[in-house]
């Protein structure tokens, strides 16, 4: 969703999502270009575009070599997984620079992603933005901690140095109850006076999965995010959602970048 500020000063957006169900397993990411950087939008779609098909690999390379116990699928995602998605995120914008030597600063992103599997789930961060896991009773946790090195508008950033290295990793089993995982880029909570109101969120969103099911939360999103930037941070807002019922997961995004 493009943010209002970025509407009025005529901007692209800089924040992008995606999504691939892909067999049993839907792999998902959320990126945020920086504001300061001349192709943050691009560096965003790279990053959502490269990190979901790592994502879709990795998982048939597990299912390969039959790992899908949850301790074993972290110490593959801390290596290789997410030195491959820094690298080739590197490549693929130097590819778009016109030079294997140009600098990655003008195309910075923050990055989020799932890969959601019936034996376990795996979560990603780099830099800011907001993860949460909402549980069958509305309790809201935070499966990532924040990063401490993220303040004001200092973030950790794809284009930085051994920014494989920094992306934080969890893995935990497949839910096997009512869940819901949100992932959304900064300007989301920024649009909220506290950490605490914006994660009110998660349970709103729940009981909308309840009451409207996934096709009618869809087609309200663009309208509830116009509302949240217009009234908050006038940031763009990229949104990824993945609704465990019971132990089937659905994907829904807000693809929006009108």
């Amino acid at each position: 969703m493009t943010g209002a500020r970025h509407l009025r000063d005529g901007k692209a957006c800089q924040d992008a999502v995606l999504y691939v169900q892909h067999g049993d397993i839907v792999a998902s990411a959320v990126a945020d270009g920086h504001g300061t950087s001349k192709f943050g939008d691009v560096g965003a779609k790279v990053a959502v575009e490269v990190t979901v098909a790592k994502l879709v690999q990795f998982a048939k390379d597990l299912h390969a070599q039959h790992t899908v116990d949850p301790r074993s699928v972290h110490q593959y995602s801390e290596h290789p997984l997410r030195i491959q998605i820094a690298r080739e995120w590197a490549s693929r914008v130097r590819e778009h620079a016109g030079s294997p030597d140009a600098e990655l600063a003008p195309y910075g992103s923050t990055l989020l992603f799932a890969l959601a599997s019936p034996a376990f789930l795996l979560i990603g961060q780099l830099g800011d933005g907001d993860i949460l896991l909402v549980d069958a009773v509305g309790s809201v946790s935070r499966p990532i901690a924040p990063d401490v090195r993220n303040f004001a508008e200092e973030t950790a950033s794809l284009c930085q140095n051994e920014a494989g290295l920094a992306i934080r990793l969890r893995t935990t089993p497949a839910p096997d109850t009512e869940t819901l995982l949100l992932m959304s880029t900064d300007g989301y909570s920024k649009s909220y006076a506290t950490d605490a109101i914006f994660e009110q969120i998660g349970p709103d969103y729940l009981n909308m999965f309840r009451e409207h099911k996934d096709a009618g939360i869809e087609s309200q999103l663009p309208d509830i995010l116009r509302a949240v930037t217009t009234g908050g941070s006038g940031d763009d807002i990229a949104l990824c959602m993945l609704y465990w019922p019971q132990s089937v997961v659905v994907p829904l995004i807000d693809n929006d970048s009108q």
